[in-house]
């Protein structure tokens, strides 16, 4: 399951950071891999981003909310012990969005997945 609210998908109600959450909230979120989660907003990445200083990855949208508001357009990774500096002019597209939906791990019949884009 997979909540959106606005037009482009995003829920633009403020986060408990004060920004809006911009990527997919799905069944089972705290389970998934963290390696496909915003590092602003912690949902599952919308237009997924690489910062080149650190390597690691937002949606595009909580990148570019956060780099709107600086003067410089630099925004510092919020991982912890990270608080590498990236540019906005520094960031790219990692991968298309597609994700697939299985029916479970432990299914046992076929594997064949469900796009739920």
């Amino acid at each position: 399951m997979i909540s959106n609210n606005s037009s482009n998908g995003a829920d633009l109600s403020p986060s408990i950071s004060g920004y809006p959450i911009c990527g997919y909230d799905i069944y089972g979120i705290e389970e998934t891999n963290a390696r496909f989660k915003c590092i602003f907003c912690f949902f599952i990445m919308r237009e997924p981003i690489q910062l080149t200083e650190c390597g690691h990855r937002s949606c595009r949208e909580c990148f570019e909310i956060r780099a709107a508001k600086t003067t410089d357009g630099n925004v510092t990774c919020p991982i912890e012990d990270c608080n590498q500096i990236t540019n906005k002019n520094q960031v790219g597209t990692i991968f298309s969005n597609h994700f697939y939906c299985f029916v479970s791990k432990d299914y046992v019949g076929q594997s064949i997945p469900k796009r739920i884009k």
